[in-house]
């Protein structure tokens, strides 16, 4: 049957193979989606600690009185 098949034209297809490469696909979607999620508040929070480093917000916030640059230009 699989030849007269083969010899018509039809391209004979293990739907075991579709189904893997769905998951497969499925799961690298979630991973996807996993390293977005982690990846965006980690950017955020290290842009802010930059931010506050920069500023000298950073020793303020931890309780150290400390002139910045910008205190500096600013006199």
């Amino acid at each position: 049957m699989r030849k007269l098949l083969t010899d018509l034209g039809y391209t004979i297809r293990d739907p075991d193979k579709t189904k893997r490469f769905k998951e497969q696909q499925r799961e690298l979607d979630e991973s996807k989606r996993n390293l977005y999620v982690g990846a965006v508040p980690t950017f955020i929070f290290s842009g802010l600690m930059l931010f506050m480093l920069l500023t000298g917000m950073i020793f303020e916030v931890m309780g150290f009185p400390v002139r910045t640059l910008h205190q500096e230009i600013h006199r």
